[in-house]
């Protein structure tokens, strides 16, 4: 991701891959976590907002560009 010279494109990628994975894992662990109760919808919401910010905070540790 770093060789591409656009910041607002790498960004738009790795919010793109974020989404997906934070989709996956949500809708993945939905099935397990449906047994919690009434509470499970703010569970899998946790966990979507949480796999959302690790994709930020890889996108800023790892692929930020100094020239």
């Amino acid at each position: 991701m770093s060789v591409v010279p656009l910041e607002i494109f790498r960004w738009m990628v790795a919010g793109v891959a974020g989404f997906m994975s934070a989709t996956f894992v949500a809708l993945n662990l939905r099935a397990h976590v449906m047994s919690a109760g009434e509470r499970w919808v703010l569970i899998v919401a946790s966990i979507f907002v949480l796999q959302l910010a690790l994709a930020v905070a890889l996108k800023v540790c790892l692929f930020t560009v100094t020239v």
